[in-house]
């Protein structure tokens, strides 16, 4: 058997997201920090907190060639989330994740179930999408009408038709302050929709 030193190459950290916080001191040295899973955005500072801020999300990192001895990390509040980061203690160790360095086409953490409901026929209506979504499934549970979907104020009879009983996914994106235009060709109609976050 050989005899070999165990070493922690890394250390796994936890924090819930129900409350902010701001400039929270990690004394937990290290070479990087990887955003490993995070419904937020994560400020990081290392060194000291008067440093300039890094901003990262989920499987974003940062290296530090020398090291530091500590960071500080600040983020908004979301209820029921959590926060994984991971240190890599040693400068030869670093797992990157398939190369994904945004959330969009990252892996999803929180489901949202939301409609809208058009009440008039060839209306449209207006909903705003949450920031840094990653998927957005649109879902048509009528038989009977069909809805345009665009992501331009105005456009929405020449946007996505769906078609009833027919579902339509947007994939790999990254949103922040968009908003969904939507109307239907039979008044009454209410559109469902998931966000993956």
């Amino acid at each position: 058997m050989s005899n070999l030193t165990k070493k922690n190459n890394y250390k796994k950290l936890v924090y819930p997201t129900d409350s902010a916080r701001s400039n929270k001191p990690i004394n937990v040295a290290g070479n990087s920090i990887l955003i490993f899973s995070s419904p937020v955005n994560i400020d990081i500072k290392i060194h000291n907190e008067n440093n300039d801020t890094v901003t990262l999300k989920q499987f974003e990192s940062m290296v530090e060639k020398d090291g530091f001895e500590k960071f500080y990390i600040s983020h908004s509040a979301l209820a029921g989330g959590s926060i994984t980061i991971v240190v890599y203690t040693d400068d030869n160790m670093f797992i990157s994740l398939a190369g994904r360095t945004n959330a969009a086409g990252a892996a999803a953490t929180t489901i949202g179930e939301d409609s809208l409901t058009l009440t008039l026929a060839s209306t449209e209506y207006s909903k705003a999408l949450t920031d840094s979504i990653k998927r957005l499934k649109l879902i048509n549970t009528s038989v009977d009408a069909i809805f345009y979907i665009s992501f331009l104020s105005g456009n929405s009879a020449n946007g996505i038709p769906l078609q009833p009983l027919q579902t339509h996914n947007i994939e790999s994106i990254d949103l922040e302050s968009y908003n969904m235009y939507v109307q239907s060709d039979v008044a009454s109609r209410t559109l469902n929709y998931m966000e993956f976050l």
